[in-house]
């Protein structure tokens, strides 16, 4: 859990701690909630696939998060921030 955290808060980025597990739930369980606002559902076995999570979808949005935080993003014509939060199925 920790080296999410660090990644998350951009504080330490290694080529090892980019795992195929870490890239496959960062991607396939993201639910956008709003334009800025994501949750980012982990799982704690492969049990769970993308269909249960679309299913669960408001119910996961309301799950007590494990994590929350803000990711400035700089770009030259258009900043954005987002915002997110972790919770764990």
């Amino acid at each position: 859990m920790q080296k999410m955290k660090d990644i998350l808060a951009k504080n330490e980025i290694t080529p090892e701690m980019i795992t195929q597990p870490l890239l496959q739930a960062l991607i396939q369980n993201v639910i956008i909630v709003y334009k800025e606002h994501i949750v980012i559902v982990l799982t704690d076995s492969d049990i769970h696939t993308n269909k249960e999570v679309s299913a669960r979808r408001k119910e996961l949005m309301e799950k007590e998060l494990i994590l929350k935080g803000v990711v400035h993003i700089d770009r030259p014509f258009r900043p954005e921030t987002l915002y997110y939060k972790v919770v764990m199925i």
